[in-house]
């Protein structure tokens, strides 16, 4: 095994032997909820980011920039809409 496979593959064992197993019984189901609705929102905000990126450059290169920016529209208001299904 090489040097670099043999740590990186200890360093995850050694963390998952760390975690109690006990810690899961700590979190409810309304942290995970949380957690996830934080993601959510966290991620519709890269999409924008990113849209804003690339509705800043200048080529279009032939139609696909324009096309995945409209894709990149459609993923955030997916986001959002799975944001509004929470609170209904």
């Amino acid at each position: 095994m090489e040097r670099k496979t043999f740590l990186t593959t200890a360093g995850v064992v050694a963390a998952a032997a760390a975690v109690p197993v006990t810690a899961s019984a700590q979190y409810t189901r309304q942290d995970f909820d949380a957690a996830s609705n934080r993601n959510i929102q966290f991620m519709a905000k890269i999409l924008q980011a990113v849209i804003d990126d690339l509705n800043g450059d200048a080529r279009d290169y032939g139609g696909y920039r324009s096309a995945a920016v409209r894709q990149l529209q459609a993923a955030k208001a997916d986001l959002e809409q799975a944001l509004d299904h929470v609170h209904d």
